[in-house]
C-alpha cells in the first residue's frame, strides 16, 4: 500500500493531482483544510493505492517532491538551506523554521529554541547544538533494541491506512529470517474486506501457521495478531476494546503513519489510549516524508516509546529499530557537509 498527500487551492485541483499521480484506482482517505505561511489556505487530500504496480511504486516513491497545484511558490529560509547544498543553519530563527516545516508542535518548537538559546552546550554553532539537543529529545522517546521471546503475543492496532497489516508482515519476516524464530499469524479484523486474505498471503509466503487470535500461547513460537482499524473521531476503540483485551497481548503496538499531521496524531493516540493495553509505538512510512514531527507528537500524547519504524511500502522491506541521531538529522535537514561544518 502507498499513501500520499496532495495539496492545492481547491478540492478539485487536489483531486486532479491525485488522479494524475496515482491513477483512477486511488482511494481518498481524508480531506483536510490546511494553512501555511507560504501557500496560504489549501485543501489537502490523502489518498492510497492498495496494490500499486511496480511502475507506480517507483514513480510515487522515488519522485522527490509532490506536485502542488499553485502558482510559482515563494521560497522560505528552509528552501534556501536546501537549494544552497544544505549549508549550515546559521541562526536560531532558521532552526525554528526548519522545525515548524517538520510539523513539530509549535509549543515544542518554542521550548526547543528557548533551550537552544540557554547556551548549555559547548559549541557555538546553532546547527550542531540543535542536532545534539534534538538527538537527546528523540532518544528520550525511542526504545531501540526491543526483543521478544517464544510464547509472546504481539498485537498491532492503528487507524485505517496506517500500514499495521504491512507492519505485521514485516515483523513476521524479520522474526523468521533474522531471528530464526517460529511465528504464527492471526487476525481479529472482521471489518476490512480481504483482511483474512492479506494475513493468509503473508502466512503462505513465509510458510507460517494461521492461529485463532484467542488461542493459548505456545512454548515454541511467537503469535502476531492483526486488529481492526481504530479510526479518529468514532467509537471504534470502545467497540473493539473487549475483543482486543481478550487476546491478552504481551505487547500491543500502536501503529501510526508519519504522513498523518501531528495534530491528528495527538488526537488519535489520545483516543486510542482508551484501549488501556498499548505498550509501544511503531511509526510507518518514513520513506514518504521528512516532516517527522508526528514521532514526537505520538510519543508525547501517548506516553509510549517508539520501538520500531518502517521506511518501505506495503509488506516489502524491513522493520527496524529507531535511530535518534539519524532521525534528528532528517528533521533538521542535515547532510554530511553540514554536520562536518
Amino acid at each position: 500500500m502507498i499513501i500520499k498527500s496532495f495539496a492545492a487551492t481547491s478540492s478539485a485541483a487536489a483531486l486532479k493531482l491525485v488522479r494524475e499521480e496515482m491513477g483512477g484506482d486511488a482511494i481518498v482517505l481524508k480531506t483536510t483544510r490546511v494553512h501555511d505561511r507560504i501557500n496560504g489556505n489549501q485543501v489537502e487530500i490523502t489518498a492510497c493505492l492498495e496494490k500499486p504496480s511496480v511502475d507506480q511504486s517507483s514513480r510515487l516513491l522515488i519522485e522527490p517532491e509532490r506536485k502542488i497545484a499553485a502558482s510559482a511558490q515563494a521560497t522560505s529560509p528552509v528552501d534556501d538551506v536546501v537549494e544552497n547544498n544544505r549549508q549550515p543553519v546559521g541562526c536560531k530563527d532558521t532552526v525554528k523554521s526548519v522545525l515548524l516545516q517538520a510539523d513539530l508542535n509549535s509549543q515544542f518548537v518554542d521550548d526547543f529554541v528557548q533551550e537552544l538559546s540557554s547556551g548549555q552546550t559547548e559549541s557555538e554553532n546553532d546547527l550542531e547544538n540543535a542536532l545534539t539537543l534534538m538527538s537527546s529529545k528523540l532518544a528520550d522517546v525511542m526504545l531501540p533494541g526491543l526483543e521478544f521471546k517464544v510464547g509472546d503475543r504481539l498485537l498491532f492496532v492503528g487507524p485505517a491506512g496506517s500500514g499495521k497489516s504491512s507492519v505485521l508482515g514485516k515483523m513476521a519476516a524479520h522474526l523468521v529470517t533474522r531471528s530464526k524464530m517460529k511465528v504464527r499469524l492471526a487476525t481479529l479484523d472482521d471489518m476490512k474486506v480481504g483482511a483474512i486474505d492479506e494475513i493468509q498471503n503473508y502466512a503462505d509466503f513465509l510458510d507460517l501457521e494461521l492461529a485463532e487470535p484467542e488461542s493459548e500461547p505456545t512454548d515454541d513460537s511467537i503469535t502476531l495478531i492483526d486488529a481492526p482499524s481504530l479510526n479518529l473521531g468514532d467509537n471504534s476503540a470502545e467497540i473493539h476494546k473487549s475483543k482486543i483485551t481478550s487476546t491478552k497481548p504481551d505487547y500491543c503496538f500502536l501503529v501510526v503513519s508519519a504522513l498523518m499531521r501531528s495534530s491528528d496524531i495527538s488526537r488519535y493516540v489520545t483516543q486510542a489510549a482508551e484501549l488501556d493495553s498499548a505498550t509501544h509505538l511503531i511509526i510507518t512510512m518514513l520513506d514518504q516524508t521528512d516532516a517527522l514531527g508526528g514521532i514526537m507528537a505520538a510519543a508525547t500524547a501517548s506516553g509510549l516509546k517508539v520501538a520500531f519504524v518502517t521506511d518501505s511500502p506495503g509488506g516489502l522491506g524491513m522493520i527496524t529499530s529507531p535511530d535518534p541521531h539519524l532521525t534528528a538529522r532528517r528533521i533538521l535537514q542535515i547532510k554530511d557537509e553540514c554536520e562536518q561544518a
